[in-house]
């Protein structure tokens, strides 16, 4: 095999000689096309990063590297320096400076930078200091005052339009008009093929939404993507349940880093082992990752990663967290030991039944929560023929983007509220004084937790799914004194037009979407958790929300939980996705000295 510069050395080629070494070359989870060539850009860190991991995995092949290619991959580039005529409006921190000359000298890359840690700031002076003409900054919808009043802090030079209708004609004027496009995930999947007409130079994914390859969101922001020369994407939070985590966002960044197949990337880091099914059927499950160093070698090839431990230590208080465990209620335990057993449980008169695992889940968690979900299942006319019968269960059924008909759903109260009787000793003995954030995830127990507060006669803004108005309320509780508490839903997965998925992480809760909070007074230092879901991301965006640049007092998060199996599964889920996260991250941002001698 042949590997060389294409005439103008943009790219680097990788050559086949016979057909054993093109179909290796086809199996790799790598590279990109071009006629019979499979190639990698001319840029240091992807062409070492696959090179290298070809390289190891076919040790015995022949491979001959030109002189030009062997002295481009040795020499490890510095860092750019940033121009002293270059301006800013607000002074960066060390690690700040140093995430915006990565981006400077890699052009295209991740900004991993814990939450709070100011990954806006970096992304906004990088448009500022590259003089882009177009640029297209794609958020959470909560998110979009947030960038509003960014650009109005760090970078008042640039000019921006907000999309807020899903009206084109309306708002392609303001487009063509202003530098800066903002608008938020779901509308730039409605407006892709506009988006694309537009011609933008830059592009940046905030919070990197785009997990899973099957969603229309990561399809078309991908396609999106493909136009734009740089691009970027922020998160603290970007592995989270698996390895796989790190598949859209790469390709999104570098395609040349894991290929165009998804396939490939999974069945290179997947462990799967058959289940059955039934007598005679069965399926692939899988059950665990492997090459975790390829995983992170590809990561640090395309993204910076900086933790507070790692930058701001000593420069902002500790985190400390204070569990809570209540037992729960005789009814409780009957309720739940019935529905563990027989899959069937009477509460109130009323059946409930389970019929696959995710319910389960879900009925359990309900319960160690003070209340039961009953569903009425939709009723199919089975006189229709087939089709018009599988027509209505497909419009019940509609994870795109037309509307469910959603079936009605009756909530059954516990008379006996452990978990709330926890809540108010917490806020009335222990930190009665205390402005802080509670925590909730599905809708019966905010109705508990309003209840609560109304009896205690404590002050309080409710946020919860599908508001457009959360920018106001977040203002509102930091400006006014005498709002105590800021409840707040916080939904796992369904971030988008689509559900990412059936996993864990989706509990049986209904309501509209929810996503992460924006930026909290750091002089609020409490959070409580009522409750708490399988999604690892979901629950470090909640902790970091107080736990943030200008923070003057120790962070306290008291969690409270029921003593129950599903309870303690949460929390041990929360620990072993962790454990992932700090394998893949924390090494990256260990080894990022090793990049320049001369940082910070």
């Amino acid at each position: 095999m042949l590997i060389r510069f294409n005439p103008n050395k943009t790219k680097i080629l990788f050559i086949h000689e016979d057909i054993k070494e093109y179909m290796k070359l086809m199996d790799f989870p790598a590279f990109l096309r071009e006629g019979p060539y499979f190639y990698v850009p001319a840029k240091w860190s992807v062409a070492r990063n696959v090179y290298m991991r070809f390289r190891a995995d076919f040790k015995k092949m022949s491979i001959k590297l030109e002189k030009d290619v062997n002295d481009f991959l040795v020499t490890q580039p510095k860092l750019r320096e940033i121009p002293e005529s270059f301006k800013f409006f607000t002074e960066p921190m060390d690690f700040q400076r140093i995430a915006l000359r990565y981006l400077f000298t890699v052009g295209s890359g991740g900004i991993l930078l814990d939450p709070g840690m100011g990954k806006s700031k970096v992304t906004l002076d990088y448009i500022a200091l590259m003089q882009f003409k177009k640029v297209l900054i794609v958020c959470p919808k909560p998110l979009l005052f947030v960038w509003e009043d960014e650009i109005k802090i760090h970078r008042p030079d640039l000019n921006y339009h907000t999309i807020k209708t899903t009206n084109w004609e309306k708002e392609v004027e303001g487009i063509k008009a202003h530098q800066v496009t903002i608008i938020n995930y779901n509308k730039a999947v409605l407006f892709e093929e506009q988006l694309k007409e537009i011609g933008y130079d830059y592009m940046h994914l905030d919070e990197f939404l785009i997990k899973d390859p099957k969603t229309d969101r990561t399809k078309a922001l991908t396609k999106i993507s493909k136009i734009v020369e740089y691009k970027s994407g922020g998160s603290g939070t970007l592995i989270n349940n698996s390895l796989m985590d790190v598949y859209c966002p790469v390709r999104y960044l570098e395609p040349a880093l894991v290929g165009g197949d998804y396939s490939k990337f999974l069945n290179r880091h997947a462990v799967k082992v058959s289940v059955k099914r039934g007598e005679n059927d069965s399926v692939k499950a899988i059950v665990a990752f492997k090459g975790m160093d390829i995983a992170r070698s590809i990561l640090e090839s395309c993204c910076i990663v900086m933790t507070k431990d790692e930058w701001l230590k000593g420069k902002i208080p500790e985190k400390q967290f204070h569990d809570i465990y209540v037992t729960p209620s005789q009814e409780q335990k009957e309720i739940y030991d019935s529905l563990v057993r027989n899959y069937i449980a009477e509460f109130r008169g009323e059946y409930v039944e389970i019929d696959n695992p995710l319910v389960m889940l879900s009925k359990l968690y309900q319960i160690s929560n003070g209340f039961l979900y009953k569903t009425e299942k939709p009723e199919i006319d089975l006189k229709k023929n087939d089709a018009m019968a599988a027509n209505d269960m497909d419009d019940l059924l509609q994870d795109g983007s037309t509307r469910k008909r959603k079936p009605k759903r009756q909530t059954l109260f516990f008379e006996e509220q452990p978990k709330i009787e926890a809540l108010r000793n917490l806020i009335t003995e222990k930190i009665p004084k205390n402005k802080s954030i509670i925590w909730f995830n599905m809708s019966a127990e905010l109705e508990l937790i309003e209840k609560m507060l109304i009896e205690e006669g404590k002050s309080y803004e409710v946020i919860k799914g599908g508001e457009n108005n959360i920018g106001t309320k977040v203002r509102r509780y930091n400006s006014d004194p005498s709002i105590q508490y800021l409840v707040c839903q916080a939904k796992s997965v369904n971030y988008g037009i689509t559900v990412l998925g059936t996993t864990l992480d989706k509990l049986e809760d209904e309501d509209s979407e929810f996503e992460p909070m924006p930026n909290i007074n750091p002089e609020v230092h409490t959070e409580i958790f009522y409750s708490m879901n399988f999604s690892l991301e979901v629950y470090l965006q909640q902790q970091d929300r107080i736990h943030r640049i200008g923070q003057k007092h120790v962070c306290e998060y008291y969690r409270i939980f029921a003593n129950t199996s599903i309870e303690h599964q949460i929390r041990k889920a929360a620990i072993d996705k962790m454990s992932i996260r700090e394998e893949i991250l924390v090494d990256i941002a260990h080894k990022l000295r090793e990049l320049d001698p001369n940082l910070v």
